[in-house]
């Protein structure tokens, strides 16, 4: 028979590392930099979440409201519904009156009218770059099809915009 192993095994020496007062202070500071930042970015993810559930209880509510008033006018009652038991306290918040239109203390958004435009006003000139693209993108074409290449419309803009970053800025003034 063999004899069975120490479960009691001797722990690992770890060695030990010596840091300056500085070193450590910066250490703590971007440990403590890297919390903060993740609790800011789980708040505005709650926050998210918090309208979502918002607005879902805004779309069961309405969604009651409009299959009642096809089916007669007939008042939401939420305990009518046959709804899981997690569900159904969400929608009796949702169409009794413990559900207010629009989220606390936020107006709902007004809806812009469309600004009807004079067709005979003048047009707005044309950008710096839109001139240089209208000029260039008939040699991009040529230079390509001189070199035995297909390109795309989309190839074209993208050299065009790339001619453009190397452009020297006395160039690119419209104005001289």
């Amino acid at each position: 028979m063999t004899k069975p192993k120490a479960s009691a095994e001797k722990p690992q020496q770890v060695p030990m590392v010596m840091l300056s007062r500085d070193d450590y202070t910066k250490f703590k500071n971007s440990v403590v930099t890297g919390l903060t930042e993740l609790q800011t970015t789980i708040d505005h993810y709650i926050s998210g979440l918090q309208a979502i559930h918002g607005a879902t209880g805004d779309l069961l509510k309405a969604y009651i409201n409009h299959t009642n008033a096809q089916l007669g006018g007939h008042p939401a009652s939420a305990s009518d519904l046959p709804l899981p038991d997690f569900l159904n306290s969400a929608a009796i918040r949702a169409v009794d009156h413990s559900v207010v239109d629009g989220v606390a203390g936020v107006k709902p958004k007004r809806k812009r009218e469309k600004k009807i435009r004079d067709p005979n006003a003048p047009r707005r000139p044309s950008t710096a770059y839109f001139l240089f693209s209208e000029h260039a993108r008939p040699t991009i074409r040529k230079d390509f099809a001189d070199a035995g290449k297909e390109i795309k419309p989309a190839e074209v803009n993208e050299e065009a915009l790339r001619r453009w970053r190397i452009l020297p800025e006395s160039e690119k003034d419209v104005r001289s």
